[in-house]
């Protein structure tokens, strides 16, 4: 069973490198998508298996803090884009 959707992903892909200037791209070779469904699944596990004991739900991005209460994971800090001129 796939987690991917690979048109989304392909699309993504194709969109992200045009935002990026690499407008050459115009095709996604399927090892990639190989490569994110590997990504998606060892998060999931790492995130499950790293998540506390209380109660039923399984809330992943979150950590637990000593009292057991989940606390947010911060988002990763991005640069501001340059201004443009």
């Amino acid at each position: 069973m796939s987690l991917i959707n690979r048109k989304a992903v392909k699309q993504a892909i194709l969109d992200t490198a045009k935002d990026l200037g690499r407008t050459e791209f115009t095709r996604v070779g399927s090892g990639s998508f190989d490569f994110l469904e590997e990504v998606l699944k060892k998060t999931i596990q790492d995130e499950v298996q790293g998540h506390g004991t209380i109660g039923k739900t399984i809330n992943l991005g979150e950590v637990a803090v000593e009292d057991g209460t989940p606390k947010e994971t911060p988002a990763p800090e991005v640069s501001p884009e340059p201004a443009a001129e």
